[in-house]
């Protein structure tokens, strides 16, 4: 027999029967047996603390032994003097693993009831925790088969671990790589009473609280008293609902990568219970297919983005052939008539000034067809890139320097934070001042009535990062406007940022933007640092 301890609570109203019975363990000192004589004394050793079984006689002064079944909670086994089949029938439908007739056999037998009937329990719970592992398993299945994203299944995937292992608290918490922190996606409670947890902070630094801690570890995690430990002094509510006991455990890709986290928390945890670790690693691997199933997708739609974007360039680029031979040349053509009218203009006297700003406005749309032609074939084709090594700081400074004036006549103020010695990056300087010109003339644009422009630069894991900001009227929700064509501007053209970010791209950077109506709006650059080398390798 097993030398572990195992406690027996004995319902016997007959104390020569309950001396027998122990005196049948007498040799096992593992047993520990404690006597109850009433029903309702059974009851109250119940309530301070569950026994690994009970033994009860089917009828006792205050009640039937049968009635301690409907606990469920622990093996029990109903012995009875004066045995029926109707009592034994009634005991195991009731819950009981066995139904024994008191005899002096049975009671010297008794060590080998108990071991018989703790070894069915084992089984059993074990067959029920297999079953209820294996719902949870398709649950979750079913809620990532039925959701586009992980923050949509969340909820449902919490609630059938929870129900599953029988942790009153869950959470899923995701990673902001850029911030360096932890977000809460969801949050899952079996007690309604402790959902005033979903109200404490939502967001961890790595090593910070359980969610901190289980990232920083890397691996399942257990802690006692969560809210004593470091980061948790804002979730004071653990302890005070009595969540004593926190269990972390990270979701990792079939690449080690670490995408995602679970928090748990309970009165108690069993730290070494293979069974969880099972089912957490059997969920971890179900959120990979998942993941990778959600990366092939967003791949596909990215190709099938690309593949629309090319084909809609090449149109463009069809009609930009078209339109430069077709407008182009009759537009240079009346360019120079034009230019040549205006001179002979201005050696006449008495002209009818309406007549010269008649001619004046020709010239000045000539001109901004002109430059719509130009986009269209910025746009259309890619054209060849003269890399080289370019100081993006000094680029800046000119730039600026170029604007001053017209920022200052236009109550515009003006804030530049440009370190020193900005590395370089490859490029083509004049396409990429032509790039930084167009977010900081669009930045002036936007701000009729004045406002606050903001140049800041800096260095970042092996990128330059460029945030062009100002304080203007912002961009309407809903707006691409790096789609072709798409402007906010009365008088724009919808080429110029699509241009500006094509060009970007092509230097194995990116060009994103934030904006906020009445707020203003912040255009993101960033680029890779390059040097001399780079650009003879990318040439």
């Amino acid at each position: 027999m097993s030398t572990a301890e195992r406690r027996v609570l004995l319902v016997e109203d007959d104390p020569m029967h309950a001396e027998l019975i122990k005196r049948a363990f007498e040799d096992d000192p593992a047993i520990i047996i404690t006597v109850a004589h009433r029903l309702d004394e059974a009851i109250a050793a119940l309530r301070r603390g569950l026994p690994d079984m009970v033994l009860a006689d089917l009828r006792l002064p205050d009640g039937r032994g049968i009635e301690l079944c409907q606990a469920r909670d622990y093996p029990i086994v109903i012995m009875t003097s004066q045995g029926s089949e109707a009592d034994a029938v009634e005991a195991m439908r009731a819950g009981a693993l066995d139904y024994i007739v008191k005899s002096e056999v049975m009671f010297d037998d008794m060590p080998h009831v108990v071991d018989r009937a703790l070894r069915e329990w084992r089984l059993q719970l074990a067959h029920e925790r297999a079953n209820r592992q294996l719902q949870t398993q398709y649950e979750i299945a079913s809620a990532l088969a039925t959701s586009t994203t992980l923050q949509e299944a969340a909820p449902r995937i919490l609630e059938s671990i929870c129900r599953c292992v029988g942790w009153p608290v869950g959470e899923l918490w995701r990673f902001d790589e850029s911030a360096e922190v932890l977000h809460r996606k969801a949050f899952f409670s079996l007690d309604p009473a402790l959902r005033t947890l979903e109200d404490v902070p939502h967001r961890f630094a790595r090593g910070e609280g359980l969610p901190g801690r289980t990232w920083e570890a890397g691996q399942p995690l257990s802690v006692t008293y969560p809210a004593d430990a470091p980061g948790e002094r804002a979730r004071p509510a653990l302890g005070e609902l009595g969540l004593y006991c926190g269990y972390g455990f990270p979701v990792h890709t079939s690449d080690g990568r670490t995408f995602a986290l679970f928090t748990f928390y309970a009165p108690s945890i069993h730290t070494a219970d293979v069974d969880i670790e099972r089912l957490m690693s059997t969920v971890s691997a179900q959120l990979d297919v998942f993941a990778e199933r959600q990366r092939g997708e967003e791949e596909r739609r990215r190709l099938q983005a690309e593949l629309v974007e090319r084909e809609r360039l090449a149109a463009v680029g069809e009609t930009a052939a078209t339109l430069a031979h077709e407008i182009g040349n009759p537009l240079n053509s009346m360019y120079m008539h034009t230019q040549l009218l205006q001179r002979r203009l201005r050696r006449m006297a008495n002209v009818d000034p309406s007549i010269t700003e008649g001619v004046a406005l020709l010239l000045s749309e000539n001109l901004r067809l002109g430059s719509l032609l130009q986009d269209f074939r910025s746009l259309s084709r890619r054209g060849s890139l003269r890399l080289a090594p370019v100081d993006l700081g000094r680029l800046l400074e000119q730039l600026l320097a170029l604007q001053q004036p017209l920022l200052g006549s236009s109550s515009i103020e003006m804030l530049r934070e440009l370190p020193p010695g900005l590395p370089t990056v490859v490029g083509d300087e004049g396409k990429l001042r032509q790039v930084f010109m167009n977010l900081v003339k669009n930045a002036i644009e936007a701000m009729p009535r004045g406002g606050r422009l903001s140049i800041i630069a800096r260095v970042e894991d092996g990128r330059i990062i460029v945030e062009v900001t100002d304080t203007g009227v912002g961009i309407p929700e809903g707006v691409d406007v790096f789609e072709p064509f798409k402007t906010t501007k009365a008088a724009g053209t919808g080429l110029g940022l699509s241009v500006a970010r094509q060009v970007i791209t092509s230097l194995g950077g990116s060009l994103g933007c934030e904006s906020e109506l009445g707020v203003g709006t912040t255009f993101r650059v960033v680029l890779p640092i390059g040097t001399e080398a780079d650009a003879q390798l990318d040439a």
